[in-house]
């Protein structure tokens, strides 16, 4: 296998959840979101500002809230991330999946209705790999073309299971929930999907 001769930093994150309420959560987000961008300014400062820096994980938070753009500085726009001076931008790979359709967690809510009980289901794009300026333009380390992805199967394992008319992640569940008989699937493995992506030396 060949081995790389460029420095890689990797970043992993775990946002704080939602769980309480998504509206009631942003302000956890926000204090995650400026540790990283603070951090992402350390390392250019120690490294360079050609350091390649690979960020992941789950953010619990779609690309376009406020705390990925405003306060981790991640853009859509590699024009962006290419040509701005004073701050430096993450490149979010995760922005072209979503204009197809593609999703990591699914989020299912009871929809009001006087006379019966329905749901409707919210893909989100919470788990996403960002990028710095230099594996942006590729100048040591880039993405390879189309390696990006949301994985719903690995090898010959499904990793889904079709719930209200989408392709779910297949999850564990719990024996019990508040004192009540939970759900479990022996079967499952997580209530989000896997992403990867491949890198490669220029």
């Amino acid at each position: 296998m060949k081995q790389f001769n460029t420095p890689l930093i990797l970043i992993g994150n775990h946002w704080p959840s939602r769980t309480i309420g998504e509206l009631e959560t942003p302000p956890y987000r926000i204090a995650a979101a400026g540790a990283l961008s603070y951090f992402h300014k350390r390392i250019l400062e120690e490294h360079g500002n050609d350091a390649s820096i690979l960020v992941m994980g789950d953010f619990n938070d779609m690309p376009f809230k406020i705390s990925l753009m405003d306060y981790a500085f991640s853009t859509p726009y590699i024009e962006q991330s290419e040509k701005s001076d004073n701050t430096h931008f993450f490149y979010n790979l995760m922005w072209p999946l979503i204009s197809k359709g593609y999703a990591t967690f699914y989020f299912g809510k009871e929809v009001p209705d006087p006379c019966e009980k329905k749901y409707a289901t919210y893909p989100n794009m919470l788990d996403q790999f960002m990028v710095s300026k230099s594996i942006a333009l590729g100048e040591k380390l880039s993405i390879q073309s189309d390696s990006v992805r949301v994985n719903k199967k690995i090898s010959d394992i499904e990793l889904f299971e079709n719930r209200f008319g989408y392709e779910e992640p297949k999850k564990f569940g719990r024996p019990t929930s508040c004192g009540h008989k939970g759900y479990l699937n022996k079967e499952g493995f997580s209530d989000h999907f896997p992403i990867s992506l491949i890198i490669q030396e220029q």
